[in-house]
């Protein structure tokens, strides 16, 4: 009896490790074997039906077949035929890009997730499994298809996540919006707050009020980070990949001048994982510097680390 070539012996042969297998299991589950071609039929057959009530309804309460059109109306014999050809035709090349959208995501998230050692034992939600197929089948842009394959390969890997309402927020950004938040990612403070002075000529104001628009940035009237209300000694915080800490004898007076992410901002923060910019950084410390403020940053691994006290990275006065 032949030998079952299953999943487990491809991994055995292969090396494909959990993560891979993982995203296979995902995917397969929601395209199983003839998925797609079904549910377009039904569409198909569905529209066609609606198209021949009414062509009945037309036919039943006049002579012959009416239609408008050009700002005419005129008399079409050939309704019925040719326009159930153009509906299967435009399902089919509809569906067929679809799919292309979908595998072309699905590989790039094996891309990333052969990288990853392990993933949760989690389960996806089966809601969030259909949601994101549902919005990622329609995007065709290479650099959009590459943002989603990054949230599946997150999701596959911790499963929680991305929620539904970031993947409706994500699923209307524009490469735009995509590559302006990329560019205001690299003044965020701990993961969650732009730093709003001395922004440099690559962020405008339009742009803020684009993310804003687009649900990435909590705008109106800005926000302010103020330390009266946190008794402590010091301030300190990550960014990117540095860790920044404001020192005064009386730190009640410090205050920040921040626009918050959204919660869907910061989860595509977190995707993007920004390094942060020395130059800027020191720009921003030097207005708390001439207010007497000792400001001191150090580099640190990861910049969504919230253990910035590693003992064996000095902290380097600015």
């Amino acid at each position: 009896m032949p030998k079952d070539k299953s999943l487990i012996n491809v991994e055995n042969v292969l090396g494909i490790e959990k993560p891979i297998l993982k995203l296979i299991d995902v995917v397969t589950g929601y395209l199983k074997p003839g998925t797609i071609r079904r549910e377009a039929a039904a569409k198909t057959e569905a529209e066609i039906e609606t198209i021949k009530k009414v062509s009945r309804a037309m036919r039943e309460n006049s002579d012959m077949p009416i239609k408008y059109e050009d700002g005419k109306i005129t008399i079409d014999t050939t309704f019925d035929k040719n326009i159930e050809d153009r509906v299967r035709f435009r399902m089919q090349n509809q569906e067929i890009k679809r799919q292309k959208n979908i595998e072309a995501i699905f590989m790039e998230s094996a891309n990333i997730l052969l990288y990853e050692e392990d993933v949760s034992d989690d389960t996806l939600d089966e809601d969030w499994i259909t949601r994101f197929f549902n919005y990622a089948q329609d995007v065709s842009e290479i650099e959009m298809q590459r943002l989603w394959s990054k949230i599946l390969a997150d999701e596959i890997s911790s499963p929680g996540a991305y929620s539904l309402r970031t993947l409706e927020v994500i699923r209307n950004l524009s490469k735009k919006d995509a590559a302006d938040f990329v560019k205001i990612s690299e003044y965020v403070l701990a993961g969650g707050f732009v730093l709003k002075k001395d922004l440099d000529k690559a962020v405008n104001y339009s742009m803020i009020l684009g993310l804003e628009d687009a649900g990435l940035l909590n705008g109106g009237a800005g926000a302010v980070f103020d330390m009266n209300k946190i008794d402590t000694d010091d301030f300190s915080a990550t960014y990117g990949n540095y860790a920044v800490k404001l020192e005064q004898l009386d730190m009640s007076k410090l205050k920040i001048d921040i626009t918050p992410l959204t919660k869907a901002g910061r989860e595509l923060y977190k995707l993007i994982k920004p390094v942060g910019n020395i130059d800027f950084l020191k720009s921003w410390a030097s207005s708390y510097k001439t207010r007497g403020y000792k400001v001191s940053y150090r580099k640190i691994a990861d910049g969504l680390n919230n253990d910035i006290d590693m003992p064996d990275n000095p902290w380097v006065e600015i």
